[in-house]
């Protein structure tokens, strides 16, 4: 056969038709049409083209370059192909600067696949920045909380460490006798010494029978946390409906005349009961209102469970199975021990309140009471009389007692506004959750 010249390149292969180009594509006059076979003319009517590319496809316009939405159009693989079909033959990898130089025919080809749209601020990366941001503000407060609180608990360890070096025994006073059957009313005479703890040491009483019976730690909370928690209380004071006199210890502690009022300074107290919330007491709604002042003050609890535990392991180790079985059965006290961690289920805030003689009544036997002040005044004390010990009871000075068999009051303060805290629990929620509190003796200790 007689060898023919080579087809021009510019000519198509006979019976081959040249591709349609769509009405609306005008190719810049910088381009000329190419005649060589392109994918979109091979591709059998109905059948279905999946391109396989070595090289990279042209990235998708910035969005200053958009103006359509992908919203309520459905990508069409066929029209993307005749569109890159339409522009001149050449090597995929010069594809992205042939579309730069044609930014209109891209935009009107992008048109017509997708429709108009506008793209606004990020849309698509903002919601999954902000999460990202939050996470990572999460995990930085959680980080900072936990080295806060692991520097507390190295305090409170030298505290009560201090405390032990200084221990004071009490011969007279014995809570294994007083927690027995046929003793639980004590009329004994006091025969202990007069004692004032005064200065800044850290102290603890102890009972003829070993057991721990008072913790004193003045200064506690310091200078700073003191200003801060005056404020928190204030704040919630001014918030909630404080009550005067009334209620159960109407005739004692709570008495109207215990009140000191002074014109400028809150007087009244508010109680916060995990375990009455969780059933619907009356306070609820102003408990509700109050969760920013609760979760500053979770801070404030956690220094308190650390206290506990270190004076009396077994104890602290008690109330966390009651707080378990609280939590399980109240979704209340869930959301609030989200807020505040406080294991005792009872923390109640007088001001100004003057507390006479009285024993906590309503708490276990052998149960501790946790009391801590603050304010603005400037001396004031604590008498346990069965004791014949004064404590110096200032802002930011704690006291641990057994409430129920020590009875305590509150001397007159000199100074201005004075807020104390009871930390509590009640026989009441212990019976309902099957608890039962057990006095670690020397005898019991691991």
């Amino acid at each position: 056969m007689q060898n023919l010249p080579p087809r021009p390149p510019h000519l198509a292969p006979a019976g081959m038709k040249k591709p349609k180009r769509r009405g609306t594509h005008v190719l810049p006059q910088s381009h000329t049409p190419s005649l060589v076979p392109t994918p979109a003319a091979l591709i059998p009517e109905g059948s279905k083209f999946e391109p396989k590319i070595s090289g990279k496809l042209p990235t998708f316009p910035h969005a200053s370059e958009e103006s359509g939405s992908m919203s309520s159009n459905t990508f069409d693989i066929a029209s993307l192909t005749r569109m890159l079909a339409a522009l001149p033959a050449r090597d995929l990898s010069d594809i992205s600067s042939t579309l730069s130089q044609a930014e209109s025919d891209w935009t009107g080809e992008m048109e017509a696949i997708f429709g108009r749209f506008h793209i606004g601020d990020d849309v698509l990366t903002d919601p999954e920045s902000d999460r990202a941001h939050s996470k990572q503000a999460e995990r930085s407060d959680a980080a900072k909380r936990r080295r806060m609180v692991a520097g507390f608990e190295r305090e409170t360890k030298k505290k009560v460490k201090e405390a032990l070096e200084n221990a004071v025994v009490f011969e007279t006073f014995n809570l294994t006798d007083r927690l027995s059957t046929d003793a639980k009313r004590d009329t004994s005479q006091v025969s202990e010494p007069p004692r004032t703890w005064d200065d800044d040491t850290s102290r603890i009483a102890v009972g003829g029978d070993g057991v721990r019976i008072v913790g004193h730690f003045p200064g506690y909370f310091g200078a700073k946390a003191n200003e801060r928690l005056n404020t928190i209380f204030m704040t919630l004071g001014k918030a909630v409906k404080l009550s005067v006199g009334g209620g159960a210890d109407c005739q004692g502690r709570n008495t109207s005349s215990s009140y000191v009022r002074r014109k400028g300074e809150l007087a009244g107290v508010f109680k916060l009961v995990t375990g009455w919330h969780a059933v619907g007491h009356p306070n609820l709604n102003s408990v509700c209102g109050m969760c920013d002042n609760l979760q500053e003050l979770s801070v404030t609890s956690s220094r308190i469970n650390s206290l506990i535990e270190q004076v009396d392991p077994s104890y602290y180790a008690q109330l966390q199975i009651l707080q378990s079985r609280i939590l399980k059965k109240y979704p209340y006290a869930r959301a609030l021990n989200a807020i505040d961690p406080l294991l005792m289920e009872g923390r109640a805030i007088m001001f100004n309140r003057r507390t006479p003689l009285h024993a906590d009544h309503a708490d276990p036997h052998g149960s501790w009471a946790v009391l801590f002040v603050t304010g603005i005044f400037t001396v004031g004390y604590l008498f346990i009389p069965q004791l014949n010990l004064r404590l110096r009871y200032r802002p930011g000075d704690v006291v641990l007692l057994r409430g129920r068999e020590l009875p305590h009051e509150v001397e007159a303060w000199v100074g201005g506004q004075r807020i104390s805290i009871a930390h509590f629990t009640h026989q009441s929620v212990w019976d309902e959750h099957g608890v039962k509190v057990r006095v670690q003796t020397p005898s019991t200790t691991p």
